[in-house]
């Protein structure tokens, strides 16, 4: 697992199994897998976050190619790879 600051406010969780989760302040908001591809958030974001996921999705040329899903699935990807301190 590697954490990555891109600006302020705005970072890359890289997950040991290839998942990328992008973070706006404290929210995951897009990323990558293996299984999806790109995805966003399709919950209502700030002028800011927006900024932070449009920033990121242009590293890969995808502008509006990332597929949307809820909060509560990229919740669920970072949840499921992450260890817990009893593992």
């Amino acid at each position: 697992m590697k954490l990555t600051p891109i600006a302020s406010n705005m970072t890359v969780l890289e997950l040991d199994n290839g998942t990328e989760i992008l973070f706006s302040y404290s929210t995951p908001v897009a990323g990558n897998n293996n299984l999806s591809g790109f995805f966003v958030t399709e919950d209502y974001h700030s002028r800011t976050t927006t900024k932070h996921i449009n920033r990121y999705l242009s590293q890969y040329d995808l502008g509006e190619g990332a597929k949307k899903i809820s909060p509560a699935t990229i919740d669920r990807m970072v949840i499921t790879t992450t260890p817990t301190a009893t593992q």
